[in-house]
């Protein structure tokens, strides 16, 4: 049971979730959270963004702080009103669902063959080696009288160019879910055609496919990285979880 309870603990944590039909992973964070605070004392403030699953009933019986709200405020207004009512010196912003199960950590584990044979085969097309920016999306891109500026290279590698697709792909946070295939679609008619030097129109559509799972290996793998570096950003092992998902996702 997390407490709730203010303290004037100068090592007191507080912990704001944002939840939205959470259900199926908030008890497994709600469970971790006593055990990874130790002991500092913790605050757990779950502010809920309109669920119709039983994300509510159980952080409360978990003895969290809940906020409802009426209707899905989205992430950045969600947080800030969690953090508006907590009493802890330190605080930590974290998602539902930083975890794997068990199921998918073991196919994760399975499907190691198979993702080394993806990579086999995606080297065997004659797209050569580029930059890859890492973490290429709307908002890293800005427009200006000379043309696009791209910034914050913090990921950047040499690798297939292929693997930039991945966040680009879900960089859209300026449309709904409901139109990532059309855009997705509109990505790849456009993207492709740039590489017709190297492979014929069928081989540049089979890499593109073969890249997907590939892309978000080397996300997972590239936010594991960097939280792991002092002193350590949540948002970066938060992400991990969510990209390994998009590996299994793209998998099939």
């Amino acid at each position: 049971m997390v407490s709730n309870r203010p303290s004037p603990s100068p090592t007191a944590v507080a912990v704001v979730l944002v939840t939205y039909q959470s259900a199926r992973d908030l008890a497994m964070c709600l469970g971790s959270l006593e055990r990874a605070a130790g002991p500092h004392p913790l605050e757990v403030v779950v502010v809920d963004n309109a669920s119709t699953d039983a994300s509510v009933e159980i952080a409360r019986s978990y003895g969290a702080k809940v906020l409802e709200n009426h209707t899905n405020q989205g992430l950045s207004r969600a947080i800030n009103t969690g953090v508006a009512v907590t009493g802890a010196p330190w605080l930590l912003i974290a998602n539902p669902d930083t975890w794997l199960s068990p199921e998918e950590e073991a196919g994760l584990r399975a499907a190691v063959p198979r993702l080394r044979a993806r990579c086999a085969e995606l080297a065997g097309y004659a797209v050569p080696p580029s930059i890859v920016h890492g973490d290429l999306h709307l908002a890293n891109v800005a427009r200006g009288p000379e043309g696009y500026l791209f910034f914050d290279w913090t990921d950047a590698c040499v690798a297939h160019p292929f693997l930039d697709l991945a966040t680009i792909r879900r960089g859209t946070a300026f449309v709904d879910s409901s139109d990532e295939a059309e855009l997705r679609e509109r990505l790849r008619r456009t993207y492709l055609p740039e590489w017709a030097a190297f492979e014929p129109p069928r081989r540049l559509a089979e890499a593109w496919e073969l890249a997907a799972p590939l892309g978000a290996l080397h996300q997972a793998i590239s936010y594991r990285s960097l939280a792991t570096r002092p002193p350590g950003d949540p948002h970066m092992a938060q992400s991990t979880a969510w990209w390994l998902r998009q590996v299994l996702a793209g998998l099939g």
